[in-house]
């Protein structure tokens, strides 16, 4: 059994991040002006706004969320061909929304895997454009799994931290490793200690079969203590 980390590809030309604006093309949307921030404030069905946030988004923060524009930066090349704009990253708020084609593989892979959601406002900063000609569809990312075990892994507890962050870890400088029976029979998912986002081989095969290049996996040592 495989295992990976997922993380952006920097080196992809179409690799992307997303801000947040109150307008197509104005100004980044900043928290110091006091109002409801979609990349402080998200809610979600289990764990609110902590660290230990899952599930789906709540209806009140897309409710919130539609009503801004995503604005898509860092891309180097337009997004002709390409499924995915953004990342997933450990903080808790949503930065990755894909195409019709990533949700109908998806879907037809393992429903429970995401909670696809649209939203219509987004562009292409660096292109003056929509990075494809919709729809698009935010990808919350549903299962989660406490992976990272302690004592094959060297892990951080994270002791200064704002206190929605309470309970955090992060990991060492050490590959980590993984037990093969915490992972068993998985495609994709959270770790709920660390929130990286992890992935087995069938996951990254259908990846590659879609034609996902703005995602580079990083292999982690699996632990088979199955017997």
């Amino acid at each position: 059994m495989k295992c990976y980390l997922l993380d952006r590809d920097f080196g992809c030309k179409t690799a992307s991040g997303v801000n947040w604006s109150l307008e197509r093309d104005g100004p980044f949307y900043s928290s110091q002006d006091g109002h409801w921030q979609p990349s402080e404030d998200t809610y979600y069905e289990h764990g609110d706004n902590t660290w230990f946030a899952s599930g789906k988004v709540s209806e009140d923060s897309k409710g919130k969320m539609s009503q801004l524009w995503v604005q898509v930066v860092n891309a180097k090349e337009s997004f002709n061909n390409t499924h995915v704009i953004g990342d997933y990253t450990t903080a808790v708020k949503e930065e990755v929304i894909v195409d019709q084609a990533f949700v109908d593989v998806m879907t037809a892979l393992e429903p429970g895997l995401f909670d696809f959601w649209p939203h219509k406002k987004v562009w292409d900063i660096n292109h003056n454009c929509q990075p494809w000609n919709g729809p698009f569809y935010f990808a919350t990312l549903l299962p989660t799994i406490e992976s990272f075990s302690p004592n094959v892994t060297e892990m951080f507890y994270r002791e200064t931290v704002q206190e929605k962050y309470q309970g955090s870890y992060s990991l060492g400088k050490h590959p980590p490793t993984i037990k093969a029976s915490s992972i068993a029979g998985n495609l994709i998912w959270r770790d709920r200690l660390t929130r990286k986002v992890l992935c087995t081989q069938p996951f990254l095969d259908v990846l590659s079969q879609l034609g996902v290049h703005e995602w580079k996996a990083y292999e982690v040592k699996v632990l088979d203590d199955r017997h």
